[in-house]
């Protein structure tokens, strides 16, 4: 591996403060045995393909990670036993009654439309929005026991409807219900992160029972390129272990499949890879204190899929079982 000026400074630094791993193993939480910064160096040292490393130019903005807004018609269907995301269908006569019914609720005639919800869901039994429309009936005439009780159903039949979550939050809120109120928009949020004036009614809801949200992103400072045998290594201080353990997954041939059994994909996010890398980075005697802190507690997993997997592939989250959201919303309320 070859290295420059400022980037060389770095990388022994980064060696000088990992000094006494003898042998790293992953702290408490991430359950496995991970290369040494000088296993690393000599990985690459050893390659046939030349790894260069060189100081990022810029940092990387928080929001260079675009989050997409999910859709509020998607449902979990089962595939032959196989749990798979799909989209709403109606047919034109259910389409029809949905149509009436969202005229006649924005003309404030919300009897009609609660009927007409009703009519739906009776000609559509599987459309289990119809439940969360009924729900806002009742939220708009006051009836917050009536509105609670259609938003579960509907989350009762489709559990990934973040605005049945959303709503049901709003509901509690009404009936005084605070706590009820919060944990109901952090799984909303956590079924639709990208969506701003959910995130920032959960803010308002955190805020207002005293568990101010802290806002933070983990946004890795490094850039990875090949050309000719060559692998270009950008990054900043403070992720150069980092920048090392990604550039030998995507790039040194058989490394990703030592590790897992399995040949590397681009499209696809690893743990075990975002494991070693994340042990490198919090290996150092001094920072990353919050990251060495959700390890030891036992939180890694919800840390990548939160941190790194929501923020790039919402809809994965999605598939998750109950009991995994809900250490997810531990997660949200013991570290954000």
């Amino acid at each position: 591996m070859k290295v420059f000026g400022y980037a060389m400074a770095c990388a022994l630094l980064f060696l000088s403060a990992c000094a006494g791993h003898k042998e790293i193993q992953a702290l408490p939480g991430l359950g496995s045995h991970f290369h040494t910064p000088v296993q690393i160096l000599k990985i690459m040292n050893d390659s046939k393909i030349l790894y260069t490393l060189d100081t990022l130019d810029s940092v990387i903005p928080d929001s260079a990670i675009k989050t997409p807004d999910m859709n509020n018609q998607l449902y979990l269907k089962n595939n032959n036993g196989m749990v798979q995301l799909a989209e709403y269908q109606l047919d034109d006569k259910a389409r029809k009654i949905f149509q009436e019914a969202e005229k006649n609720f924005s003309a404030g005639q919300f009897n009609i439309a609660l009927k007409k919800y009703k009519e739906l869901y009776r000609v559509a039994p599987f459309y289990a929005y119809a439940n969360t429309l009924a729900g806002d009936v009742f939220f708009n005439q006051q009836n917050y026991d009536s509105a609670a009780y259609y938003y579960k159903k509907a989350i009762v039949q489709n559990p990934v409807d973040y605005s049945a979550h959303w709503f049901l939050a709003d509901t509690y809120w009404k009936q005084g219900k605070g706590l009820e109120a919060v944990q109901e928009i952090t799984k909303a949020h956590l079924l639709n992160p990208g969506h701003k004036n959910l995130t920032k009614a959960l803010y308002y809801y955190r805020n207002q029972v005293g568990q101010p949200w802290k806002e933070w992103y983990f946004t890795p400072q490094y850039k990875l390129s090949a050309k000719d045998h060559k692998v270009f290594i950008h990054t900043r201080a403070g992720f150069i272990g980092y920048a090392m353990v990604k550039a030998l997954w995507r790039y040194e041939p058989g490394y990703a499949q030592a590790m897992t059994g399995e040949k590397y994909s681009e499209n696809s996010i690893n743990l075990m890879e975002e494991s070693e890398a994340v042990n490198m980075l919090i290996s150092g005697k001094e920072g990353w204190e919050r990251i060495k802190k959700i390890v030891t507690d036992g939180f890694f997993e919800e840390f990548f899929y939160y941190e790194i997997v929501a923020r790039r592939v919402p809809q994965a989250l999605l598939l998750f079982p109950p009991n995994k959201i809900d250490r997810l919303v531990d997660y949200l309320s013991r570290f954000h």
